[in-house]
């Protein structure tokens, strides 16, 4: 089973609808928790790869699995909607990194012989994007691949 399969295997486990549409916004998806439902959406105008869909798909999922979704029609302070929102990105990110990026891969890609971020990417079956924030929070954490 692939890493997309799983993906999807397990949101439609925990009854997480997905959908895939062509949205006019500039968000690559959308997640929507509330105590009726829990879905995701991918855009699929700007999620073009199946390596990016399954990236973005983590994310999405990691804001239900996490409720890390804003709230809807209410009056927040913009600057605390602006903090809000990054650690809502910061969490859901973090899910997708533990999911898709154990320490344990990057270091199997390192003893394979891959060294650049592109060629660890590839390996892992991730965008670079997403390797370069895992690498970030493996930094953080003070994991070390050497």
């Amino acid at each position: 089973m692939t890493g997309l399969e799983s993906l999807q295997h397990y949101a439609h486990s925990q009854h997480i609808g997905l959908q895939e549409d062509y949205f006019e916004s500039q968000h690559k998806g959308f997640s929507v928790v509330s105590p009726y439902t829990r879905a995701v959406a991918i855009n699929k105008r700007l999620v073009t790869d199946s390596i990016e869909y399954l990236c973005t798909l983590a994310e999405e999922i990691g804001h239900v699995r996490t409720d890390t979704v804003l709230p809807v029609n209410a009056y927040i302070d913009p600057a605390f909607l602006k903090w809000l929102k990054l650690k809502n990105e910061m969490r859901a990110t973090r899910y997708a990194i533990r999911q898709l990026v154990p320490a344990w891969r990057i270091r199997m890609a390192i003893a394979k012989g891959y060294y650049s971020t592109r060629n660890i990417a590839i390996f892992c079956g991730i965008t670079e994007e997403l390797l370069g924030k895992a690498l970030a929070y493996y930094e953080q954490r003070q994991v070390y691949f050497y």
